[in-house]
């Protein structure tokens, strides 16, 4: 699926907008924005377009993030349920892309 939305952004110029609590599909993004609270609170540049191991990399980065973000007392199994990521894959400012 990931790869799908990845070639639907580098193929088509599309844009691609994905909430999700899981840093490695946040790391295919070509921006990762960090949600806490309903608030915007950091930003990642994301690895979009990186060798497997940049994206693992990345992922593991999302993660710290993610954990830093959230509230003592409200993390799931995964340590990273209080706070959300929305990964964001544009293919505004490219040929043919519609913005």
């Amino acid at each position: 699926m990931l790869a799908l939305l990845r070639e639907s952004v580098d193929g088509l110029g599309a844009t691609v907008l994905m909430v999700t609590h899981d840093p490695t599909a946040a790391a295919h993004a070509d921006r990762v924005l960090f949600l806490a609270d309903g608030l915007l609170v950091d930003e990642y540049p994301g690895a979009a377009g990186e060798a497997v191991r940049a994206r693992s990399d990345a992922a593991a980065h999302i993660a710290r993030r993610m954990r830093a973000f959230t509230r003592p007392g409200t993390s799931g199994a995964s340590g990273t349920s209080g706070t959300s990521v929305a990964p964001v894959a544009s293919g505004a400012g490219r040929a043919g892309a519609a913005g």
